[in-house]
C-alpha cells in the first residue's frame, strides 16, 4: 500500500499493543484520522473504555501520553475524533473497513479474520512499499536474531551506516522515516518473522534464509503455510543466501544469484574454521561463540561480505567480541557446583536438541514444558534417553507429552523398563519446585539447562518472564 493511497480510506487498527500504537501515531502524523481501534482487551488503553468510545482529537495527546502536540497538528482534519471498540464483539464490523492494519500476532487464518484477508495490511508491507534504501532481510525458525545482530555489528565495523529493525526490536515505523526520508542508510537490516512474511513479499537486495523447522502451527495452521511464509522472503529478492539443507527443495528457484551456505559449497565451515573455496578466512579462535548453529549462522554472513566486497577482518573483529544474545545458551552462573544455563528462547524441539549437543554429556538436569503447539517430540525423546539425561522436570501440557514420548521409546527399545527406573522425575507448574529439584538431583560439576522445547505462554507472558523467574529462584536458593 502506497502512503498516498491511505488518505480517504476507512482504516481499522487491529490490536493496540506496541505495533498497533506505533501504526496509529504514524497515521495521525499523516493527518489521517478516519481510524477505528479494535481490541478485545481494554487494558492497553490509558483509561477503561466500555464497548465503544470516541476520543476527541483535542484529547489525543493525553490519550497517547505523548509530548508531540498531535492535537494541534490535527486541528484542521476532516474527522474530529477516533473511535475505539473493545469487548467480545470488537471484530464484528471488519466488513466496514477499507484497510485493516494488523499486528504480527494476529493470524490471517483465524476464522473471524480470514474473510477479510484481502483488506489486511501491516507495518512490514507499508515499509517495503514505500522505502528507498537498500535492504537485507533475514529469517529462520531459529537463529535469525543472531545473524541479524552479528551482521549489523559487522557492517558498522566496516564503516557502513546501517539500521537494524523488525522482529528483533521496536516497530519499523518508529525507527525509519519512510515519509520524508530524513535519514540516509547504506543498508537497512530487517529481521522478519513468519508472521510478518505471511502477507508480505519484500523486495530485498540480499535475503538470508536460515533453517526451516516446524513452528507456529497454531498461527499458520499447518507446516505448508508456515513454509510458504518463510519462502516469501526470496520471491522478490536479488541475492538469495540459503541454508544448504534447503538446497534440494523444489520450491526454491536457483539462478546465478542463489547462494547456499554451510557445508558442501564454496563458503563453508570445517572443524570450526571458515573457508572460501579452500582458503581459510577465519580461524576457530576468531569466534567467541563456538556452538555449531552459530558457526552455520556466521557462514551466511561471510557470503554477505563477499557480495558487498568487504574485508572479512571487520566480521572477525565482531565475532571475537560477540558472546551471544540474552537467553540463548546464556551462562547465568555456577552455584553449589552446578552451572545453570538459560536457553529460554529455545521453544521448538530442534533448538533444544542443538542446546543439548552443545554441552554434550555435561547436562544432567533439563527443564521441559509448556504450551503444546503440536510439535513432534520423538527425536528429542530419543536424544534425552540415549544420552542419559536422567533428571527431568516436566511442566504441562507439552512437558507431559515429552514424557510420554520417552516412555514409548523405552518400551520399544528396552522392553518393560519403567520411566521411573533410572530417572528422577518432577511434574510441576512451580519454578520454585523445579529449581529445588535441580539443586537436589544435579551432579556436582554438571549443567542444569533451561531449554524447554515449547513456548511458555500458558504460564508466563513471554520467554523473558520465564527466564526472570528461573534466574531469581536459582540465586535465592543458592544461599
Amino acid at each position: 500500500m502506497k502512503i498516498k493511497n491511505l488518505h480517504k480510506k476507512h482504516i481499522a487498527i487491529l490490536w493496540f499493543w506496541k505495533e498497533g500504537r506505533s501504526t496509529f501515531i504514524f497515521l495521525l502524523k499523516l493527518w489521517i484520522t478516519d481510524i477505528t481501534i479494535l481490541d478485545k482487551n481494554n487494558s492497553c488503553f490509558p483509561v477503561d473504555y466500555i464497548s465503544s468510545w470516541e476520543i476527541p482529537l483535542s484529547k489525543i495527546d493525553e490519550f497517547l501520553n505523548c509530548s508531540w502536540i498531535l492535537s494541534k497538528h490535527l486541528q484542521n482534519t476532516d474527522h474530529k475524533s477516533v473511535k475505539i471498540i473493545t469487548g467480545d464483539n470488537y471484530i464484528d464490523s471488519l466488513w466496514d473497513f477499507d484497510i485493516i492494519f494488523k499486528t504480527p500476532g494476529i493470524s490471517p487464518f483465524d476464522e473471524h479474520i480470514k474473510p477479510y484477508r484481502d483488506k489486511l495490511s501491516s507495518q512490514t508491507e507499508l515499509f517495503f512499499e514505500n522505502y528507498s534504501w537498500k535492504t537485507i532481510g533475514i529469517t529462520a525458525t531459529k537463529g535469525k536474531s543472531t545473524i541479524s545482530t552479528i551482521l549489523y555489528k559487522s557492517l558498522l565495523e566496516a564503516g557502513l551506516k546501517v539500521k537494524l529493525v523488525g522482529n528483533i526490536g521496536t516497530p519499523v515505523l518508529d525507527e525509519i522515516d519512510i515519509v520524508n526520508h530524513s535519514d540516509s542508510y547504506d543498508y537497512i537490516i530487517y529481521e522478519l518473522s513468519s508472521y510478518m512474511l505471511d502477507t508480505a513479499q519484500p523486495s530485498l537486495d540480499i535475503a538470508i534464509l536460515g533453517n526451516i523447522y516446524t513452528d507456529h502451527l497454531d498461527w499458520h495452521l499447518n507446516q505448508e503455510n508456515y513454509r510458504r511464509a518463510k519462502l516469501n522472503l526470496l520471491k522478490k529478492s536479488h541475492h538469495k543466501i540459503i541454508n544448504v539443507n534447503l538446497s534440494e527443495s523444489p520450491d526454491i528457484v536457483k539462478d546465478e544469484n542463489t547462494h547456499f551456505f554451510w557445508t558442501g559449497w564454496n563458503y563453508y565451515a570445517k572443524d570450526w574454521d571458515f573457508f572460501i573455496w579452500e582458503t581459510k578466512v577465519m580461524d576457530e579462535s576468531d569466534v567467541k561463540i563456538k556452538w555449531t548453529h552459530n558457526t552455520i549462522n556466521i557462514t551466511s554472513i561471510i557470503w554477505v561480505f563477499h557480495i558487498l566486497g568487504l574485508d572479512i577482518e571487520h566480521l572477525t573483529k565482531v565475532t571475537m567480541r560477540f558472546g551471544g544474545l540474552p537467553h540463548r545458551l546464556e551462562d547465568i552462573g555456577t552455584y553449589k557446583w552446578i552451572t545453570f544455563i538459560d536457553d529460554a528462547i529455545s521453544t521448538i524441539p530442534q533448538s533444544t536438541i542443538a542446546a543439548l549437543k552443545t554441552y554434550r554429556d555435561s547436562v544432567s538436569t533439563l527443564f521441559l514444558w509448556w504450551t503444546d503447539r503440536g510439535y513432534d517430540f520423538r527425536e528429542l525423546a530419543k536424544y534425552i534417553h540415549d544420552n542419559e539425561i536422567r533428571n527431568l522436570v516436566f511442566f504441562p501440557p507439552s512437558g507431559i507429552r515429552i514424557k510420554e514420548e520417552i516412555q514409548c521409546y523405552i518400551d520399544f527399545f528396552d522392553g518393560k523398563d519403567s520411566l521411573g527406573k533410572g530417572y528422577n522425575i518432577l511434574e510441576t507448574t512451580s519454578m520454585k519446585e523445579a529449581v529445588e529439584f535441580a539443586y537436589k538431583c544435579s551432579e556436582e560439576g554438571s549443567i542444569c539447562l533451561l531449554s524447554t522445547a515449547s513456548p511458555s505462554y500458558s504460564n508466563w507472558k513471554n520467554f523473558e518472564a520465564k527466564w526472570d523467574d528461573f534466574k531469581a529462584e536459582v540465586i535465592v536458593q543458592s544461599k
